[in-house]
């Protein structure tokens, strides 16, 4: 409801200026509609009112994980989890490293909270982990927390998937093995 949404903060014109949800909301709004630059203006805005915010950081973290990529990679939806780009299409000038690396320092943060719910927590160390992927210097600490969240849970099809676009030297038999008895009860999704 991407385009109700749009009116809705239209209509709140003057107060969604100000107010750091809302410029959170027009971040992500402009991220979809391809405005990366004014997506950074407006969390970077967010993040100095509410720095604190958890939904702000996550939205930054995730705004800062799609400017590193190409634009034609944005998605039109506000994805779950970041699924792994082809490397080439992958930006490698300094601002677009500098801004990964910001992510990779938020989702790190959010994923070490102590306290965390456990989906919860998975859901941000995904996006650590694509960030960590896409930065050239980091590749063995993506491996070792790609094998670290398959030895935790291996039937977590976001980091098998990685794991395999990635080609990285990872066993991934207990994977297989998991995923093999969830189709034999009935039980996969």
């Amino acid at each position: 409801r991407l385009e109700e949404c749009r009116q809705t903060l239209g209509v709140l014109n003057q107060e969604a200026e100000s107010d750091p949800d809302a410029l959170r909301v027009q971040a992500l709004l402009m991220l979809l509609d391809g405005n990366v630059d004014q997506a950074q203006v407006n969390i970077r805005r967010a993040l100095d009112a509410k720095p604190h915010w958890e939904a702000i950081q996550f939205s930054a973290g995730v705004i800062w994980y799609y400017s590193a990529l190409s634009p034609a990679l944005l998605p039109p939806y506000t994805a779950e989890w970041p699924e792994p780009a082809f490397p080439m299409l992958i930006k490698e000038d300094d601002t677009s490293v500098d801004l990964l690396r910001l992510a990779t320092d938020m989702f790190r943060s959010l994923v070490s909270k102590p306290g965390r719910a456990d989906a919860e927590r998975k859901g941000m160390e995904i996006w650590l982990l694509g960030c960590l992927a896409n930065d050239p210097e980091r590749q063995p600490e993506a491996i070792n927390l790609c094998r670290k969240m398959l030895a935790e849970e291996p039937v977590d099809y976001r980091a098998v998937f990685w794991a395999g676009a990635r080609q990285w030297p990872i066993d991934l038999s207990e994977s297989d093995r998991a995923i093999e008895v969830l189709v034999r009860e009935g039980s996969a999704s």
